[in-house]
């Protein structure tokens, strides 16, 4: 069953193109590993001066095992860790990260 990996970002003023030259760097062909996302997809809040420095970024994944091979290979790359591990002058804050499955509620 499908698998959403919800990360919550605030991004500093004025700091989204770094955070968005953060995510071009992750997606350079070196952090390929045997378990990738089928899709990424970001979103923010549209109610004006509410959320409007909050990013969403759910990561799909067709299973648990598949997010969990993703996250191994993660936390066992430096390259990876230098990139999205804590930095003082990151251009992000990461508010929380959820893991939701699609369920069926008519079944």
């Amino acid at each position: 069953m499908t698998v959403i990996a919800r990360f919550t970002y605030r991004i500093q003023p004025g700091r989204m193109d770094d955070f968005r030259a953060k995510l071009k760097a992750a997606a350079e062909p070196r952090f390929n590993s045997a378990e990738m996302p089928e899709a990424i997809r970001f979103w923010r809040s549209v109610v004006p001066g509410s959320g409007n420095d909050t990013l969403v970024m759910d990561i799909q994944y067709p299973n648990l095992a598949a997010y969990g091979a993703r996250t191994d290979f993660e936390h066992a790359d430096a390259a990876w860790a230098a990139l999205w591990g804590p930095q003082a002058n990151a251009p992000e804050q990461l508010l929380g990260v959820e893991l939701l499955e699609q369920v069926d509620p008519f079944a």
